[in-house]
């Protein structure tokens, strides 16, 4: 499930036809299994996961040709970005999932 705790999408109504728009933000919660449907013009963004649960997720995006998305995926946005941290091996994620099954961590 996405929640506050999880790293929800949040983004701003009306901001894909008036990007500096001043609105108050959404942040649905979504169970898993479902999906979030928007406008990807919208100003959007992801919420970090401040839980110790992985938050497996698929992201799609689907445009017209000629759309580029210049606000959310900026290539200068990026540029100064940390290194990528090392990914835990695939034993480790097993333990770290069984944890949470075992409800050990949430």
């Amino acid at each position: 499930d996405l929640h506050a705790g999880s790293g929800p999408t949040e983004y701003v109504p009306g901001s894909h036809r008036d990007f500096d728009r001043k609105a108050a933000v959404v942040t649905p919660s979504v169970l898993a299994g479902h999906a979030l449907v928007f406008d990807y013009r919208l100003k959007h963004r992801g919420m970090a996961n401040s839980g110790a649960a992985e938050r497996p997720l698929l992201y799609l995006t689907y445009a017209k040709p000629f759309w580029l998305d210049v606000y959310n995926f900026d290539r200068k946005r990026y540029a100064s970005l940390p290194e990528v941290a090392m990914h835990a091996s695939r034993a480790e994620r097993r333990q770290k999932r069984q944890k949470v099954l075992d409800g050990g961590v949430q």
